[in-house]
């Protein structure tokens, strides 16, 4: 193929990997460190997964070898090692800028905390977009009053407290997805504010051939399902006042018609088999909480006793 060894290995490691998985993370690495790949790396070890950094043209290269319909090419030998997935080529448009592939059997959702718990505070950088909002929280500066009017000249409520300026009301210096301006990159160093955090993010998830978009996979599992849950409670209320029977509301209609039931027999002396049922139930509780009282107020009673023994016998109190 004419590539160097290094770059030989790293298309071999590719086409093994997407041979072998079918899940691929794609993970964006822009503004993200040496350290904190290093450290995602090691932690993604232990849970059997690999991530490989870079290399977007080995990458796609390894997905042409692995979908490659010419049989003459010089490619088709390594498709009959590594096997044929058609699929792949979906995966070919995101294979853009600064990425990262993640190979796992684990669920991307398991996953997504320990590929974005490595983190990174920066400085603001002019040009950048921020990734976050930038929020001057009320309070003092410890800037002697000298410096106020770059606070006025920006529209900053401020006053001047015990000689030094104090942020008298929280004021939004740069909203999330803004371009950094030279004046927010001013007012972030001479508050010594480094407004910005940075972790690896998932952008993207293949799995068997089905490309999972960034907007279903940055959503709270967790809070889904509390939100399902309240749902489905409030949609069983509402089923039940209006008398709809559905597979919500009939469990607890059948459950409420039954006691009715129950009730209608206790007070008409009707024989019922589930009533006398409960009624057995309901004195057998009535039985055991009865015999229990009665150790109880036993054991009560003997402590009385032992009680005014040890008090009637009071020793040579005088020697």
């Amino acid at each position: 193929m004419g590539y160097p060894e290094r770059k030989v290995k790293i298309l071999n490691n590719f086409l093994e990997l997407f041979s072998k998985f079918k899940q691929i993370i794609l993970v964006d690495l822009i503004n993200i460190s040496t350290k904190q790949i290093v450290n995602t790396r090691i932690a993604l070890r232990k849970t059997g997964s690999v991530i490989l950094v870079g290399k977007n043209n080995l990458a796609n290269l390894a997905i042409k070898i692995l979908t490659n319909e010419d049989k003459n090419s010089e490619y088709y030998p390594l498709q009959q090692k590594y096997g044929k997935n058609s699929d792949l080529l979906k995966l070919t448009p995101f294979i853009v800028g600064k990425i990262g592939f993640v190979f796992s059997q684990l669920s991307y959702i398991d996953l997504k905390d320990i590929i974005e718990s490595e983190r990174i505070k920066t400085s603001a950088k002019q040009g950048m977009i921020a990734p976050s909002s930038i929020i001057l929280p009320a309070g003092p500066t410890n800037l002697d009053p000298g410096r106020i009017i770059e606070f006025q000249r920006l529209g900053i409520q401020t006053k001047i407290n015990k000689n030094v300026i104090e942020i008298t009301k929280d004021f939004n210096l740069c909203k999330q997805g803004d371009i950094v301006s030279a004046t927010v990159c001013f007012m972030c160093n001479i508050l010594n504010i480094v407004p910005f955090e940075f972790s690896m993010v998932l952008s993207l998830v293949y799995l068997e051939g089905i490309i999972i978009p960034k907007d279903i996979i940055q959503i709270d599992v967790k809070e889904m399902i509390s939100v399902i849950t309240q749902n489905v409670k409030e949609v069983t209320a509402i089923s039940i006042e209006a008398g709809l029977t559905n597979s919500l509301s009939l469990p607890h209609v059948m459950r409420n018609t039954f006691k009715s039931l129950l009730a209608v027999g206790i007070e008409s002396g009707l024989k019922l088999k589930e009533l006398d049922q409960l009624m057995n139930a309901s004195s057998n509780v009535k039985t055991i909480t009865s015999n229990v009282n009665e150790k109880t107020e036993k054991v009560e009673i003997k402590e009385e006793i032992k009680e005014e023994e040890v008090d009637m016998d009071m020793g040579d109190l005088f020697g």
